[in-house]
């Protein structure tokens, strides 16, 4: 029986360390253990494998945006010969069929044309979960069912006072009284649903009024990435569309222009592979995401995604006056000058002043958002580099044993929590016990008392949301299939940052050539100096240093190989660990602005954590569902001294008596 639910999770038996499994969390092992990327379950096509398959097997086809839009195999009980109806993705070969709503990787592609059997994706919702879906979806309310006491309730709480309420009623909002983690008290909230290709509802989303971290956020299931927002109001001869991160955006967009307009299930921080199919109608695709500085990036990012030449920006300039499409609505403004306004994508090799004209004065005006994301848990990091940004490349070292894998381990969680899609490689110790560092510093709680245990499901659940996601490496490997694995997960993941420990395990030795270890470095430097550039991720490396004295500090020539690494990073931190003056934090290289600085840092063996501000930012200490006693119990009491009385001295005549 075990091996059988290994099988239809396409896992080998004795790839998972479970101990003492029971049948529900088995399951849950299961799903989790999917989240890893390893490259021979992706199994990545080359360049034009796709259209070779579907020639091969004389397949009619049509050539879309993004996919190859083909007709189902013979073998498929659906099958219709002139219905074109499965698209594969070029890019990853991956494929849906949205008669039989079957879905697999490339090699799913490959067998299912073949004549072999295909399991069909866990991303797709199981009928048990559609039931509980319609189930959950049947017990909201309408909003125009909603008292008028609620309804001025709900827009005054969600700032929407702009849209009218047949086009809420369009979009099907409804409404549920919840009680979240972020609220003390039963509340009401606006609820959306998410639709797949065949107008089945196959999500639903709580509406969060203000801005809060993906670990926060409420669907059901947790992880359905098939469906979008809006998408139930489409029709087949709609050929543009309006991509935005916020569900009262396309509300506002459809009431002001008549054109249809779509949210993305979470925000500005991913676009699912899965959605990209659901796009293949339109022929023009405004992206309006805000105005940001990571907007702008991830607008750019979804445009590769989805074929840049049908895709159109909003300009930076008019988007100062048009923040959010909501807010435009709101203000009285018009939202169908501004669509019109918007301007195709410049060609990715070829730019002019005029196209980068804003970015350059954003350079300038937002210096703060510019500088990248702002480690909460290592402040003093921040005051040094300013921030974490995409495109570059940290060399992390330090002495073996010192704590290489557990800083970054915290510092990944620490800008994941911020929305920040992460891929963490470690070729030397494996997931299980990377996630099990993770989640302690992530909770701020030590599982390993068994008292604790019963919060495992609570933090774990949260740790579950974060876009956190595994390399499925071990040992030494070959740099091209890691390499081929980060440019995957950086397509399907929409990934901000990568982090590869260590670059040791990713050189092979030869003894016929004693040279031959440095330039075989200084060609993995290389590549990923090139994909960092390329693909707009920030890379962090961990490279093992020289064996050196133990009582002498690391320099920027201590880093193990040849002078290449410290020329093409941006960054370079060393972990210092000397006898009897503790550990430290120094940074030799700042390429942003050249500010360079060390900093203290204290390790719990609690719970892991090296910041000088982890216990506020663990996911405990963030639950504002903790008691006034707990709270007051975890912040140490201020010894207040009481002012002294001033003493009047005075003289005194001796009497000689006792």
């Amino acid at each position: 029986a075990w091996t059988s639910m290994l099988a239809s999770y396409k896992i080998k038996a004795g790839n998972m360390d479970i101990v003492h499994p029971t049948r529900a969390n088995f399951h849950k092992c299961c799903k989790r253990y999917q989240h890893q990327i390893s490259l021979s379950r992706m199994n990545i096509p080359h360049k034009d494998a796709v259209q070779d398959i579907i020639s091969k097997y004389k397949i009619p086809y049509e050539k879309g945006h993004a996919t190859i839009i083909a007709t189902c195999p013979k073998s498929c009980q659906h099958a219709d010969g002139n219905e074109k109806c499965v698209y594969i993705n070029k890019v990853t070969g991956s494929f849906v069929c949205k008669r039989c709503e079957k879905r697999g990787q490339w090699q799913d592609t490959k067998d299912w044309y073949s004549g072999k059997k295909v399991i069909i994706d866990e991303k797709k919702a199981t009928v048990s979960q559609t039931e509980d879906i319609v189930a959950e979806w049947d017990n909201c309310t309408p909003f125009a069912e909603c008292e008028d006491k609620i309804k001025k309730q709900l827009i005054k709480k969600y700032s929407i006072q702009g849209l009218r309420e047949d086009y809420i009623k369009k979009y099907k909002l409804r409404v549920k009284k919840l009680k979240l983690l972020s609220s003390d008290e039963e509340q009401f909230y606006l609820l959306c649903p998410w639709y797949d290709f065949s107008n089945v509802i196959c999500g639903i989303k709580v509406l969060l009024p203000e801005r809060t971290d993906v670990s926060s956020l409420e669907t059901i299931p947790k992880t359905c990435t098939v469906g979008l927002f809006g998408y139930e109001n489409m029709q087949k001869e709609d050929t543009e569309v309006t991509l935005t991160a916020n569900e009262f955006d396309a509300i506002a967009i459809n009431q002001a222009t008549g054109i249809p307009a779509v949210s993305l299930p979470n925000g500005n921080v991913h676009l699912p592979v899965d959605l990209v199919p659901l796009f293949e109608q339109f022929k023009r695709i405004t992206i309006w995401l805000g105005n940001s500085v990571k907007d702008k990036r991830m607008e750019l990012q979804f445009a590769n995604k989805l074929k840049r030449d049908r895709c159109y920006f909003l300009p930076s300039a008019l988007k100062g006056e048009f923040p959010t499409a909501t807010e435009a609505l709101n203000q009285g403004l018009n939202l169908k000058e501004a669509l019109d306004s918007a301007r195709a994508v410049a060609h990715n090799r070829i730019v002019t002043f005029n196209d980068l004209r804003q970015d350059v004065y954003n350079e300038f005006a937002n210096r703060e958002q510019i500088c990248g994301v702002k480690w909460q848990r290592h402040p003093e990091l921040t005051n040094i580099l300013k921030g974490h940004r995409r495109g570059e490349l940290t060399v992390f070292t330090g002495s073996t044993g010192s704590g290489k894998t557990t800083f970054i381990s915290e510092m990944s969680i620490d800008l994941c929590h911020q929305g920040v899609n992460t891929l963490f490689g470690s070729f030397e110790i494996r997931n299980v016990r990377i996630m099990k560092t993770m989640l302690k510093q992530f909770s701020g709680v030590n599982f390993e008392i068994k008292d604790n245990l019963v919060d495992f499901e609570k933090y774990s659940a949260q740790f579950e949301k974060l876009p956190m996601y595994f390399m499925h490496f071990y040992g030494a490997q070959d740099i091209k299939h890691v390499i081929q694995t980060m440019e995957h997960a950086a397509y399907i993941f929409d990934i901000e940052h990568i982090i590869v420990d260590n670059l040791q395990f990713l050189l092979n030795s030869d003894a016929s050539r004693d040279d031959f270890p440095f330039r075989q470095q200084n060609l993995a430097l290389s590549k990923f100096r090139r994909f960092a550039t390329e693909k707009n991720v920030h890379v962090t490396l961990v490279i093992h240093p020289r064996k050196e004295n133990d009582d002498a500090d690391l320099q920027m020539a201590s880093i193990g190989g040849s002078a290449k690494a410290s020329q093409e990073a941006d960054n370079v931190m060393i972990l210092q660990n000397i006898r009897y003056k503790g550990k430290s934090i120094q940074v030799v290289k700042n390429r942003f602005d050249g500010d360079l600085g060390s900093y203290k840092i204290m390790f719990s063996k609690a719970n892991l954590c090296m910041g000088s501000q982890s216990d506020r930012f663990t996911a405990k200490a963030l639950d504002t569902t903790t008691t006034g006693e707990e709270i007051s119990a975890q912040v140490p009491k201020k010894t207040i001294k009481k002012p002294s009385k001033r003493v009047e001295v005075k003289k005194l005549k001796l009497t000689g008596k006792s």
